[in-house]
């Protein structure tokens, strides 16, 4: 009698926050780099929760799109988009 056992590692990120008067500078981009690469050593695929502000750099990294959450803000006197959380997705790169 065999068992088979199936261990899924995966990694989840809480996010990458860079204070306004850095942002656009790289400092995102490098800390998503450094855990791209932790990730890929380690064989694990990465979540990450994105605001939109953040979104389109996770998107040029490989991250791809699998959820919307929306608070709907708008209905509080905010910009419809700050509502708006991106749950994103970055497979492991084909080997």
């Amino acid at each position: 009698q065999f068992k088979i056992l199936i261990l899924t590692v995966r990694l989840d990120r809480m996010g990458t926050n860079v204070l306004p008067g850095y942002q656009r500078m790289g400092s995102g981009q490098l800390l998503t780099q450094h855990c791209n690469e932790i990730a890929d050593k380690n064989g694990c695929r990465t979540w990450i929760p994105a605001s939109p502000n953040g979104y389109s750099m996770f998107k040029k990294r490989g991250f791809k799109e699998v959820a919307v959450l929306d608070a709907h803000l708008e209905q509080y006197g905010f910009d419809a988009a700050t509502g708006k959380m991106y749950i994103l997705l970055r497979d492991l790169p084909p080997s």
